[in-house]
């Protein structure tokens, strides 16, 4: 009988009513994509501009300067242009779902935490307008949906999280899927968010490369980009992982507690997770890091609160 523990694998149903959730957050601060033009400071989003909507005849308090002098000549009367400030913008949200995600020695599986905060922010983002689409990187395949202000969009986006995420349970042990780079998926899905759009990252803060955080890095000269690193109390501190047993659900094996083997793995982890923090914050980037013992929504939260 496959496993259901809420805290391994989710289901489609908890993923539509975190929608319930999603109403009570909201973007503050440097991750709120209000543009440049939203105050007297300076923002690390751009603005949307305006949208010309229509010409219609002038009526007294109008802004003078949107007269059409060439409409107005040709139909012998003042004739203003009507603009509407652009409120939506294209979003994606990267839920990583890779093999390296189904690990988790506290409370969740980091692909829960993954799922359910990136099904929080489609949410929200769709809440507050914006045509949202998905991307859903797999152990073996990559689901997109694109951008759209529907909600029906949204569900199936959830459905694709909800595939992957059960298909790392389901997936036989014996052979290891092969390992979808995160730049390949960059690459090809970007363009789906046109000149300017948001992109939202939730992924494996450990599998982060140096090429990968340079892609970033480029992106978000046309776009506003958030990165939220889902990691593993055990990836950063291995040495608590003294006579540990560790599980895939039908087997089980004893950590081997080499001190040169701890001791190596915890200094390249620490050196990798300083990198790619001091990367991302240097790039002024938004930026959060979540963890696998509290609730993904509560951490979203805190986060949006203070800012990253």
């Amino acid at each position: 009988m496959p496993i259901s523990d809420p805290r391994i694998v989710v289901d489609r149903a908890t993923l539509m009513d975190l929608k319930n959730k999603a109403k009570r957050l909201t973007l503050y601060a440097k991750f709120k994509p209000d543009g440049i033009f939203s105050g007297q400071n300076s923002s690390k989003f751009r603005g949307q501009g305006l949208s010309f909507e229509e010409l219609r005849t002038y009526r007294t308090g109008d802004n003078i300067k949107d007269i059409d002098w060439k409409a107005s000549m040709r139909a012998n009367g003042r004739v203003t242009k009507v603009f509407t400030q652009e409120t939506d913008r294209p979003a994606l949200v990267l839920c990583d779902q890779r093999a390296n995600m189904f690990f988790g020695s506290q409370r969740y599986m980091k692909s829960v935490v993954a799922a359910q905060l990136a099904t929080l922010i489609a949410w929200l983002l769709h809440l507050q307008g914006d045509r949202v689409g998905g991307i859903t990187m797999g152990a073996n395949q990559t689901l997109v949906q694109y951008p759209s202000r529907t909600t029906s969009q949204i569900l199936r986006y959830i459905s694709d999280i909800t595939t992957l995420n059960q298909a790392l349970r389901d997936s036989p042990k014996e052979k290891a899927p092969a390992f979808v780079p995160l730049q390949e998926t960059l690459t090809t899905y970007t363009p789906l968010l046109g000149s300017s759009g948001t992109l939202v990252l939730v992924i494996d803060g450990l599998a982060l490369t140096n090429q990968e955080l340079d892609q970033i890095k480029c992106l978000s000269i046309k776009h506003n980009v958030m990165v939220f690193l889902v990691t593993d109390l055990l990836e950063q501190d291995y040495q608590s992982a003294s006579d540990l047993l560790i599980s895939d659900g039908s087997k089980q094996i004893k950590l081997d507690n080499n001190a040169q083997d701890i001791l190596r793995y915890q200094t390249a982890s620490n050196e990798h997770f300083a990198k790619v923090r001091r990367s991302v914050h240097h790039s002024g980037l938004p930026f959060g890091l979540l963890n696998t013992v509290d609730e993904p929504y509560l951490q979203l939260s805190q986060l949006l609160r203070e800012g990253g």
